[in-house]
C-alpha cells in the first residue's frame, strides 16, 4: 500500500509533465487508487488537504501571512487547482508584499488571483485583489520614483551650495561685482500645460495627471423593472494609473414593499463623448440566498479594472436593473430573537446588537457519513457612535453538551462595501456543513465579534 509521501511524489511528477492540465478530485482519487491506496487512505488525503486549508484560513484571520502562505502552498501540492487554496495563497502573498515590499510576492499573488478569475470569472474577491495589487503597486512604484527624484535633487542642491561657497571663498569679488548684461526678454514657454480636473471632480478635463478617487456621477434608471427598488450610492470613484484604470461603485439596493429573491444589475460606464466604455452584468443577490426583505440593505460592490494605455475620461456611470425576481412583502414579520455577543476586543464608540432571523439544521444527504448542514441568517445592527467599515463575526458551533464542533469566520462587511451607518442593520447569511454530527447532537452556536472598525 502506498503512503502519503509516494502519493505526493506521484502527483508532483504527473503535474510537472502535464502543466496545462487541470486535475479534478476524481482524477487525484484515481491516481491514489492506482498506487494501491484504499478508500480510507484517500479519506486521509482529503482530511490532510482540509487541515491545511483550515490552518491557512486561521493564520489569515490572525494576520500571520507567512504561516498562511506555507499552509496554502502545502494544500496546492496535494491539489494545485484547489480554488480556495489558490485564492488564500494570493491573499497571503499580497499582504507579505505590502509588509516587506518583495515584488516577487506581488507578481505571484497577481498570477494566482488571475488564475482564480479564469476559473470563476464572477469571483469578486479575485477582481478586487487584482485591482489592489495593480493599483497599489503603481502607487508604490510612483512613490519610490518620487523619493529617488527628491534624493537626486537634494544631492544636486547640496553640490550647488558647496560649489557656490567654494567660488565665494576663492573669488571674494564674486558675481556681485560683475556688470549686468542685458539681453532679450525670456520667451514664455509655449508647450503643453497639464490642467487639473474640473471643479466637479469628474476627471473630464484634459489632465494627464493621474489622480485617485475622482468622483463619477451615477444615474439610476428607474424603469418598470426597478419599480419599488431604490439605489443609495455611497462611493463612485475612478482611479487612473499609467497603464490601467479602476472604477469602484459602492452602493446599496433597497427593496420597498417587496421581497427580492434575485437582483441583477447592469452597470455601464460612459465616456466624455457619451460612448459606452464598458458594460457589465453584476448579480448582487442570488436566489440561493434567503430572500431580502423590504427595507433590507443589499450591498453592491462593483469593481471594473482594465489594463490599457488609452485611459478613458468618464462622464457618468449608468445603473439599471437587468433581472429582478420579487414577491409582495407580508404586512409584518415575526420578531427575531435577540442574541448575545462576545467581543475579542471592544473599541470605543463601537457597539453592535445581533438578532437571529433564521436558523435551521438538516441531515446531510450522504449515506456514508453522519453530517449536518446548518443554515443561519443574522441581523447585525450598528448601535454605536461610528460607522462600521469592516465587521467580522466568529460563529462557533456546539454540540448538545456545549462542546465545540468547529467555527467559521463570517464576513459581515468589507472595506469595499458601503459602511454600516449608525442605526443601520446588515443582514448576513451562511450555510455550514458540520461533520460527524447528527441534528439530534447539535446544540446551537455562539457569536464573537473578532473585528470591527
Amino acid at each position: 500500500m502506498a503512503g502519503m509521501e509516494e502519493f505526493v511524489a506521484k502527483i508532483m511528477a504527473i503535474q510537472s509533465q502535464q502543466r496545462e492540465r487541470s486535475f479534478t478530485l476524481q482524477d487525484l482519487k484515481e491516481i491514489a487508487l492506482d498506487l494501491g491506496m484504499s478508500e480510507e487512505d484517500w479519506e486521509k488525503v482529503l482530511q490532510t488537504l482540509e487541515d491545511h486549508l483550515i490552518r491557512g484560513q486561521g493564520y489569515l484571520n490572525h494576520r500571520l501571512w507567512q504561516e498562511a502562505a506555507a499552509e496554502f502552498q502545502q494544500a496546492l501540492v496535494l491539489n494545485r487547482d484547489h480554488f480556495e487554496a489558490c485564492f488564500g495563497l494570493a491573499t497571503a502573498l499580497k499582504n507579505l508584499w505590502l509588509e516587506k515590499g518583495d515584488e516577487n510576492n506581488r507578481a505571484e499573488a497577481l498570477a494566482l488571483a488571475t488564475k482564480c478569475l479564469q476559473t470563476n470569472p464572477r469571483h469578486e474577491p479575485s477582481l478586487s485583489l487584482i485591482g489592489d495589487l495593480s493599483a497599489k503597486g503603481e502607487r508604490i512604484r510612483g512613490r519610490k520614483r518620487a523619493v529617488r527624484i527628491i534624493l537626486a535633487g537634494v544631492v544636486v542642491l547640496s553640490l550647488m551650495v558647496i560649489g557656490g561657497l567654494w567660488i565665494f571663498n576663492f573669488n571674494p569679488g564674486g558675481y556681485l561685482n560683475q556688470p549686468q548684461i542685458e539681453g532679450p526678454p525670456a520667451t514664455p514657454f509655449s508647450g503643453p500645460v497639464e490642467t487639473p480636473p474640473d471643479q466637479a471632480g469628474t476627471g473630464r478635463s484634459g489632465s494627464v495627471v493621474f489622480r485617485d478617487g475622482l468622483e463619477v456621477p451615477v444615474r439610476y434608471l428607474k424603469d418598470d423593472k426597478a419599480s419599488g427598488v431604490g439605489l443609495n450610492v455611497e462611493r463612485s470613484a475612478f482611479d487612473r494609473y499609467q497603464k490601467a484604470y479602476a472604477y469602484r461603485l459602492s452602493a446599496e439596493l433597497i427593496p420597498d414593499r417587496f421581497e427580492v429573491e434575485k437582483a441583477v444589475l447592469k452597470i455601464e460606464l460612459l465616456g466624455a463623448d457619451d460612448r459606452i466604455v464598458s458594460s457589465e452584468i453584476k448579480t448582487v443577490h442570488d436566489d440561493y440566498q434567503p430572500a431580502a426583505r423590504a427595507g433590507d440593505l443589499i450591498p453592491v460592490d462593483y469593481l471594473r479594472y482594465a489594463q490599457t494605455t488609452n485611459i478613458p475620461e468618464l462622464k457618468e456611470a449608468r445603473v439599471s436593473v437587468s433581472v429582478l425576481t420579487r414577491q409582495p412583502a407580508p404586512k409584518s414579520y415575526e420578531p427575531s430573537g435577540r442574541l448575545d455577543l462576545e467581543w475579542a476586543m471592544k473599541p470605543a464608540n463601537y457597539d453592535l446588537q445581533a438578532w437571529e432571523r433564521y436558523s435551521a439544521v438538516r441531515p446531510s444527504l450522504s449515506a456514508v457519513r453522519k453530517d449536518l448542514s446548518h443554515s443561519l441568517t443574522l441581523e447585525l445592527k450598528n448601535t454605536g457612535r461610528s460607522a462600521i467599515r469592516q465587521l467580522e463575526i466568529e460563529v462557533s458551533y456546539l454540540d448538545k453538551h456545549q462542546r465545540p464542533l468547529g467555527s467559521e469566520r463570517l464576513i459581515a462587511n468589507l472595506e469595499s462595501y458601503p459602511r454600516i451607518k449608525v442605526g443601520q442593520t446588515r443582514v448576513v447569511s451562511t450555510i455550514r456543513t458540520i461533520k460527524n454530527t447528527s441534528p439530534e447532537d447539535f446544540g446551537g452556536y455562539k457569536l464573537r465579534v473578532t473585528r470591527i472598525e
